[in-house]
């Protein structure tokens, strides 16, 4: 019976550590994206407001300085690309990307360039979208070492739970 109780107990405990877990990595995955989400917009603000409609290396030099993981690209207004620091060419047409029929929003999506999901936001200024990416592996690196972190902490604090358990239930039956 108190085996049985010792189990109960253990598996509670380890349910309740996992909810914490999922719970906690939500809000850490949260806020991890809407730091990200307010620091692209910040470069693009910055970035907008550096823009003279010429100075298109200027830009990218001060984008790269801010953070070389941000990827520029200048579009002109008829979607045809003009820079983009991924080194590829790239030739589509991007008037219809949802961060420029969506200007100022922040939108994730797949990048067939990169092969990786990427939050992007755009602008429109002198007759030319100015759009900056960011990796998602960026926002979700955070939030893997943490959820590493807690499952290793799970497992060794069930398995001492479930050790300690056993250990003082036997010795109180043979005292």
């Amino acid at each position: 019976m108190k085996k049985r109780l010792l189990i109960t107990n253990a598996v509670i405990v380890f349910l309740a550590l996992l909810l914490m877990l999922i719970v906690s990595s939500t809000i850490i995955y949260k806020e991890n994206y809407n730091v990200h989400k307010t620091q692209l917009k910040n470069y693009l603000s910055l970035t907008v407001s550096s823009f003279d409609g010429e100075n298109f290396k200027r830009v990218e030099n001060i984008v790269n300085n801010i953070d070389g993981n941000v990827r520029l690209t200048i579009i002109y207004k008829d979607g045809t690309v003009v820079l983009d620091t991924f080194k590829d060419e790239i030739t589509e047409n991007h008037l219809t990307r949802p961060e420029i029929t969506d200007l100022l929003n922040v939108n994730v999506r797949y990048s067939a360039t990169e092969k990786k999901q990427m939050m992007y936001i755009a602008d429109f200024k002198k007759d030319y979208y100015i759009r900056l990416a960011i990796s998602m592996g960026n926002v979700n690196e955070a939030l893997k070492v943490y959820i590493l972190i807690g499952i290793g902490t799970l497992v060794i604090i069930e398995l001492l739970s479930l050790f300690l358990s056993f250990y003082f239930n036997k010795r109180s039956l043979n005292p």
